[in-house]
């Protein structure tokens, strides 16, 4: 048995962009901030999702399964805890669509609207071990002693939710040299931010503005980071992240 008793805590409200992915728009929230620790609760209507079944008739509890059409959750479930030192998104819930009901972890999917509300466990950390299945406890308790504030989305009237501003010391310069130095700057092991997919890990770095990196889902895709606009990158945890946007067309 692992119990846990916090005293700091926040609440979090808002939406997801649609088009955005599931898992990956929350581990953005997260990382954005601070949040290691946590309860998610949301109402959420996806396409493409990808589900891991909790009743497999073969059970292969490893084994997903992605469902092309839209699936509505009146109620998705889910927790913010560390795994492989990074925060962890681990959501549940039972939709369903014209073709049926799918229970289970859901691992990713294609937002056609999400609503959610977060609380969090600020004064603690949650780990989760990292051998086994998908359904891995939660093994250790780490206890922050010193909570800071932490910074909070912002929502503007009638807009939609935006970042904390992250203030550079850089100097000042044309943002495609800007970009340009963010790419020659960014190496193995540091993150990029995509507007779609979330925070991603850079696994490696090719030739022509070109990178490998792993989505939240596991899968690994090469991104053109010529047709991007690279921000310069923050500090979070002791590794680098860079803030990507989709370049508008002239």
């Amino acid at each position: 048995m692992l119990v846990a008793q916090f005293q700091e805590s926040r609440r979090l409200m808002g939406r997801l962009d649609a088009g955005q992915d599931l898992v990956a728009a929350f581990t953005t929230i997260c990382m954005d901030n601070g949040i290691k620790s946590g309860w998610i609760k949301a109402v959420a209507l996806v396409r493409n999702v990808e589900i891991q079944n909790v009743f497999p008739e073969d059970d292969n509890f490893s084994k997903s399964d992605i469902v092309s059409a839209p699936v509505f959750f009146p109620t998705l479930t889910g927790n913010i805890s560390i795994f492989d030192e990074l925060q962890d998104i681990r959501l549940y819930g039972t939709g369903t669509n014209a073709d049926g009901s799918y229970t289970g972890i859901i691992s990713g999917g294609e937002v056609i609207f999400c609503e959610f509300w977060i609380e969090t466990g600020d004064d603690i950390v949650l780990v989760r071990e990292t051998e086994g299945d998908d359904f891995q406890q939660w093994v250790q308790l780490q206890t922050i002693a010193d909570v800071r504030p932490k910074p909070v989305m912002s929502v503007p009237p009638g807009g939609s939710m935006v970042r904390p501003t992250v203030q550079s010391t850089r100097m000042v310069m044309d943002e495609d040299e800007t970009s340009e130095l963010n790419i020659m700057d960014m190496a193995v092991g540091d993150y990029v931010d995509h507007p779609r997919f979330g925070l991603c890990r850079v696994i490696n770095v090719l030739v022509d503005e070109k990178v490998t990196i792993r989505l939240p889902t596991g899968k690994n895709v090469d991104l053109h980071l010529g047709m991007m606009r690279v921000q310069n990158p923050k500090q979070a945890d002791g590794y680098k992240v860079f803030q990507l946007e989709i370049k508008k067309r002239s």
